[in-house]
């Protein structure tokens, strides 16, 4: 999926939470969790989780759900991209 460039300061202000809840389902040996069940976990809606990470690209698998490991890296690849872009401005 293409990326977007334009990622509404919302999504990006909660990457820091994904990120720190996916490390304590790594930490929990949690490889795979769902939209769905992401959502429960974190008090969010499955739509809200599905948007906004297709708003940096798509990495979920219908009936598959999400990569743990992967999802946290990419996301922590996002949240450095997006510092650095604040510090040269």
């Amino acid at each position: 999926m293409e990326k977007r460039e334009n990622i509404s300061m919302s999504i990006i202000k909660r990457l820091p939470r994904y990120y720190r809840f996916l490390q304590s389902l790594k930490d929990n040996g949690i490889v795979r969790i769902s939209s769905k069940e992401l959502a429960d976990r974190m008090g969010l809606t499955a739509s809200q989780i599905r948007h906004d990470f297709n708003s940096f690209g798509g990495f979920g698998q219908q009936g598959y759900g999400y990569n743990v490991p992967e999802l946290q890296k990419r996301i922590g690849g996002q949240i450095t991209a997006k510092f650095c872009v604040w510090i040269r401005n």
